[in-house]
């Protein structure tokens, strides 16, 4: 992980590219097909977020059987190195019942310098002196799930994110709807580079929310999957669909 600046108000100076993601990659073959695939499409506008699933059970060993996660922390940071060699935003999307996360994961990522560009907290309500304390050592993504859209005056309490995720389906392909999230998007108040969008975004409607939020960022995950395996078919859909759309917007501008 690379030298990163610290802003004047003491968080990390974020990374304001605003990203296209794909989360639930766990194969070497996936992370080399999604390169392949980006580096064909020479998009300026966003970075690739490739997102990885990890959490206290992979960090712990326990066993489970969901395939959307990296289960060994070895492999996962040689995904993350061969990322690295291609300016690709690199998150670890992680999980805990830890209150104090913020610990747990400077000492187990952050100070054995595994290559990552930053994590999202999938956590339901973190703390923010959590949150805040990591936003001194690393990009975060703050995903604004269900219960941080119940309460959304408690946004306020996180300063320094890098980007805030709108996020109510959790990774369950529920489809947000353009009225609600517009006025999200109005309520939160947050510049549109530092917002992303995720819940059912897919190979078939990612064109019209690239069309309508071009400078926010996304994320998708549930429906680039086949039999909850990553379909690389889909993934080189929803890639060339986001990008073609965000040309077509250049073309109509200039």
């Amino acid at each position: 992980m690379g030298d990163l600046a610290r802003e004047a108000n003491g968080g990390l100076a974020m990374n304001s590219k605003p990203y296209i993601g794909i989360t639930g990659i766990t194969t070497l073959d996936q992370v080399q097909n999604i390169i392949r695939i980006w580096d064909s499409l020479h998009c300026e506008s966003h970075q690739l977020m490739m997102g990885f699933l990890y959490g206290y059970k992979e960090l712990k060993g326990i066993s489970h059987d969901n395939p959307r996660y990296c289960i060994y922390k070895g492999v996962l940071q040689s995904y993350l190195y061969l990322c690295g060699q291609k300016n690709i935003f690199r998150v670890i999307h992680y999980n805990t019942h830890n209150p104090y996360f913020a610990q747990e994961i400077i000492e187990n990522f952050i100070d054995e310098k595994m290559d990552m560009d930053g994590f999202q907290l999938n956590i339901s309500n973190p703390n923010p002196t959590e949150v805040e304390r990591l936003c001194e050592e690393t990009q975060v993504i703050l995903q604004i799930n269900h219960s941080l859209l119940s309460n959304l005056g408690e946004l306020s309490k996180y300063k320094h994110p890098s980007y805030y995720l709108i996020d109510p389906s959790g990774g369950k392909g529920k489809s947000v709807d353009f009225e609600w999230l517009d006025w999200i998007i109005n309520k939160i108040n947050i510049p549109l580079n530092k917002i992303g969008i995720a819940g059912g975004l897919s190979p078939d409607n990612i064109s019209e929310f690239a069309q309508r939020y071009s400078h926010c960022s996304f994320d998708a995950e549930s429906k680039l999957r086949t039999n909850d395996q990553l379909d690389i078919d889909k993934v080189k859909l929803y890639l060339n669909n986001f990008v073609n759309a965000l040309q077509n917007i250049k073309k109509e501008n200039s």
